[in-house]
């Protein structure tokens, strides 16, 4: 996903080469549009702030979720083989 991020800032600065400005909030709703469903509830979170987040922001808002969507990942699997490993022991 941080490579669509990428992306759309390229257009955006290859449009600017040849004099095409795009405003910042046709970059939201470019990149709100291109979040596959399961992100959700993540686009309504951003449609939920009293100010509209830039670009920029919402580029850190989703890599900030991203990792945190990856350490639970790899919490929940270091969990799961703490239970397997002591699965049917005997607490002292």
């Amino acid at each position: 996903m941080a490579s669509f991020f990428i992306k759309i800032e390229r257009i955006r600065d290859d449009l600017l080469v040849i004099d095409e400005i795009i405003l910042d909030k046709e970059l939201m709703i470019t990149a709100r549009l291109g979040f596959p469903p399961t992100w959700g509830i993540f686009v309504a979170g951003l449609n939920s702030w009293k100010v509209a987040p830039t670009f920029e922001e919402t580029w850190t808002a989703y890599s900030q979720e991203e990792l945190r969507i990856s350490l639970v990942s790899i919490l929940e699997g270091v969990l799961n083989a703490y239970i397997a490993q002591h699965k049917g022991k005997k607490s002292k």
